[in-house]
């Protein structure tokens, strides 16, 4: 039986990363120490708010900064916003790294940074929607910090088709065409992220049967992030080459926390360079100092292409937000409605709201959604049509 074509869309993007930060918290009472700080705050080494002065002193020597985000988190890519503008304001101009692009859509990308492309044709021209399918308003505020600022935005990775072909055949059933787009030298996980890695991989392969898809084995799913990361690290290195400025890479959490991911490989192809990583906390846990050099408050939050916006609490999903005129507001979704079940599961993190929605579709069902409103359970339905992205 063939994978349904959303149920691909998933298999790609859980073999490129697995551990983007949002997607497999647990609902969890807020950790004490996050309670009455404002999302968007900066932490020190120590857990301490600091103003934004402090992380720009320790970023003026570094040449590469890593901002990790979970990718539909809003204020997440406020905060990367925030550190862009600042840098300009503290006169450290800088090119800013995309995980979201690959390389091959530069010449989009050479446009939108001389002017002769604006941000509203942007998305079009990198073909955003199928390339990477997350929300490209999330991360208007960042591309407009940077263009405003006069920092060159650059294409890190590779194309979805070279990753499917490493799935499907490895690289040795690569086309030479195909393997030129590669690193020379694909640097391994680190021995403490495989065993991350194989927690996430071995907890999705149930799923993945139910979806009746073939996901690929341990190896080849190890091999696959070795390439995405290693495949960064090498373009960042060349961008900063190039511009003979800092880099400040946007990338999904998984790549940048405990140094395992783009920072392991440039340290292995540069360590003359200095790395710089600011990743986020979600309130949800005590923070652990390793998992990066700084460190900036969000809660656990998505911004669906559906029309909602929903931030995990203790006893499911907030919803605080609904677009005006888009689906989730036909539906009947409100500000203030308390998701707690996706399809007939209890939610307790995004990743159920995901299964739950690739099961509609793949029964070409709507998603059924039960919230609490007024003291009431009421159940929602969602209508997921085919030019819609199955994450909900």
């Amino acid at each position: 039986m063939k994978t349904a074509p959303t149920a691909k869309a998933f298999l790609v993007g859980l073999c490129l990363l697995l551990t983007v930060s949002g997607c497999v918290h647990r609902g969890a009472r807020m950790h004490p120490r996050a309670q009455g700080l404002e999302p968007g705050t900066l932490l020190d080494a120590a857990g301490a708010p600091m103003p934004l002065g402090t992380l720009l002193r320790q970023a003026a020597d570094a040449d590469v900064i890593l901002l990790g985000e979970g990718h539909t988190n809003p204020c997440d890519h406020g905060v990367q916003a925030d550190v862009v503008r600042g840098l300009a304001e503290f006169g450290r101009p800088a090119a800013l790294g995309l995980e979201m692009v690959p390389a091959g859509k530069q010449g989009a990308l050479d446009r939108f940074n001389k002017g002769s492309l604006s941000l509203e044709e942007l998305p079009k021209a990198l073909d955003w929607e199928a390339i990477w399918g997350h929300d490209f308003s999330l991360y208007k505020p960042v591309l407009q910090a940077a263009g405003q600022s006069g920092f060159p935005a650059f294409g890190l990775n590779i194309s979805k088709e070279v990753v499917g072909e490493i799935r499907k055949n490895g690289l040795e059933g690569l086309k030479p065409e195909m393997r030129s787009r590669l690193p020379d030298r694909i640097i391994p996980p680190p021995a403490s992220q495989k065993e991350r890695l194989r927690e996430e991989f071995a907890s999705h392969e149930a799923f993945v049967q139910e979806m009746n898809a073939t996901m690929a084995g341990w190896e080849r799913f190890l091999l696959i992030q070795a390439v995405w990361d290693t495949q960064m690290a090498r373009r960042a290195l060349e961008v900063r080459r190039e511009t003979g400025r800092p880099v400040v890479i946007l990338a999904g959490a998984g790549h940048v926390e405990f140094g395992w991911g783009i920072e392991h490989r440039v340290n292995r192809l540069a360590p003359e360079m200095r790395v710089l990583s600011l990743v986020p906390w979600r309130g949800l846990d005590d923070r652990d100092e390793k998992r990066g050099d700084l460190f900036f408050y969000c809660p656990v939050s998505h911004s669906s292409s559906l029309g909602y916006t929903i931030e995990l609490v203790e006893n499911g999903a907030l919803i605080t937000e609904v677009e005006p005129g888009s689906r989730a507001e036909t539906a009947g979704l409100a500000p203030g409605d308390l998701l707690v079940k996706a399809g007939n599961e209890p939610l307790e993190g995004f990743m159920d709201l995901h299964k739950a929605a690739l099961r509609a579709r793949k029964k070409e069902q709507p998603l059924r959604l039960t919230v609490e409103r007024n003291g009431r359970q009421r159940e929602i339905r969602l209508e997921l049509t085919k030019d819609n992205r199955s994450s909900s």
